[in-house]
């Protein structure tokens, strides 16, 4: 059966199905987004774990208030893709979906059998969207891209802080 979406809404991407699966921050921010401008997004978790921001903080009822922020206009349910049930229904939710949003480190769809040429084959019409801090090659693909380091990596890092404090130096 599918997962329709409530009829009548006129925001931009009503009537389009985004299978999230993310986890921390870039890829939720992104199907954040999607959810804001009407998709239905549906975020996959990990069974008995869920996303790793769910235990940053208690701050909102039990959960961490970067989970809140970022899982807004979302559904989400907790399964495991390495199983091969798991996985099934995951390929079934793709074929009744339009986009594909992960952000796992580079490979690792691909070793699920969630990479791109596979779910596009199984959907031609899929948009499959892939994010990583620097690619899926090349010779940083495995490096981490986390916030402060991009931020010292371009530069902006430098434009941060107090005259008396710079750099946001407090993480040290």
């Amino acid at each position: 059966m599918p997962l329709d979406k409530p009829q009548g809404s006129s925001l931009a991407l009503s009537g389009v199905r985004v299978v999230a699966l993310e986890a921390s921050v870039s890829g939720p921010f992104c199907s954040r987004i999607l959810g804001d401008m009407g998709a239905d997004v549906i975020k996959v978790e990990k069974p008995g774990v869920g996303d790793l921001i769910r235990h940053w903080d208690t701050a909102v009822r039990g959960l961490s208030s970067g989970y809140v922020w970022l899982s807004g206009n979302k559904r989400s349910f907790a399964i495991d893709v390495k199983k091969k049930s798991g996985l099934e229904a995951i390929r079934r939710l793709i074929t009744q979906s339009d986009v594909l949003l992960e952000n796992f480190a580079p490979g690792v769809a691909d070793r699920l059998g969630l990479g791109a040429a596979e779910m596009c084959a199984l959907n031609p019409r899929l948009i499959y969207c892939s994010i990583s801090g620097y690619g899926q090659d090349g010779p940083y693909r495995d490096v981490k891209a986390y916030d402060l380091l991009i931020q010292g990596e371009a530069g902006i890092i430098a434009t941060t802080g107090y005259p008396d404090k710079p750099a946001n130096l407090s993480l040290r």
